[in-house]
């Protein structure tokens, strides 16, 4: 079973070197996520999309932190976003649809 709490230290860890690294930033926000802070969540992964903003799977994450948070026009925006860039993302389709 994955220990979120025990994840977050080496991830903090990793971070101090190269603190805009968006990767560390991605995977630390989706312990956040999975800790369920959300806020946290959203500020690290928008870090780690200011650094790649290409990258599908950061909006994908963020649209679930928006969700999670009820910014629900914000979790659209960035649900399609992940879609555009990456159109084979089902996840990311089912919880567009799953939007009001």
């Amino acid at each position: 079973m994955f220990n979120a709490e025990a994840a977050l230290v080496p991830l903090e860890g990793a971070r101090q070197p190269d603190p805009r690294n968006e990767r560390v930033l991605f995977r630390l926000a989706g312990v956040q996520f999975d800790m369920k802070h959300f806020e946290l969540a959203r500020e690290t992964v928008m870090e780690a999309i200011r650094q790649v903003p290409s990258e599908w799977s950061y909006y994908y994450l963020l649209g679930l932190a928006d969700k999670a948070t009820k910014r629900l026009a914000e979790a659209r925006r960035n649900l399609e976003l992940a879609v555009r860039l990456n159109p084979k993302t089902v996840d990311a389709f089912n919880h567009l649809i799953e939007l009001p």
